[in-house]
């Protein structure tokens, strides 16, 4: 730990943009998985909803709140389930797809600073490396005597610190990017299933024969 200390210290003042970087990226990653851990709903428990769906919207929406209680007003799905059973048919398919591109948003929120992070971090220790190799260069042009080869390659590698440690921002970025998106996908694929089921069940119980 004191060694990565010592070499971020070695850097120079771009390395404290890329730390910061590093802290937003982690930061928005926390927030994200525990906000997503929190709204998630059982899918036994919303199988075990589903199964007993009835003919009227009223006593559904009653099911729905006992159900799941507080989470009813956390998780997206059950938000547009409450909305679909409260609404006559004519408001649903608009109200719903409104509060639906709202929940998406949120779910989505602050996820694409992750990727952005990604991809500013190297470009910054990028431009880290490329300022010090041209001080090391200019250095080494300032020397009348011989220059030894360990000088010149001191202060290629110090140079070199930033590119790296931009790197290792970037890597962990994407990665935590791609963990919250696959979750996002999988939780607006479910709602628009279960969306799906709940109108085709009604359908299926307006054209049966009584």
């Amino acid at each position: 730990m004191d060694n990565l200390i010592q070499l971020f210290y070695k850097g120079g003042i771009l390395m404290w943009p890329i730390l910061f970087l590093g802290i937003l990226s982690l930061s928005i990653f926390i927030e994200r998985y525990i906000f997503l851990l929190y709204t998630s709903i059982s899918k036994k428990r919303l199988w075990e909803y589903l199964n007993h769906l009835s003919s009227s919207p009223q006593k559904n929406l009653e099911e729905l709140i006992k159900y799941f209680k507080n989470k009813v007003y956390k998780n997206e799905i059950l938000i547009l389930l409450k909305l679909y059973y409260e609404n006559p048919d004519y408001r649903r398919e608009l109200l719903i797809k409104r509060e639906g591109e709202y929940l998406i948003k949120n779910l989505s929120k602050r996820i694409s600073i992750l990727s952005l992070n990604a991809q500013i971090a190297p470009l910054i220790g990028l431009l880290g490396t490329v300022l010090g190799m041209i001080e090391a260069f200019q250095n080494i042009s300032e020397q009348t005597n011989q220059i030894a080869p360990s000088i010149i390659a001191g202060g290629i590698w110090v140079a070199m610190l930033t590119t790296a440690f931009g790197l290792i921002i970037a890597i962990p970025s994407y990665i935590f990017y791609s963990i919250i998106e696959a979750k996002i996908n999988h939780r607006i694929d479910n709602l628009n299933y279960i969306l799906s089921y709940i109108k085709e069940k009604e359908e299926q119980e307006k054209n049966d024969p009584i």
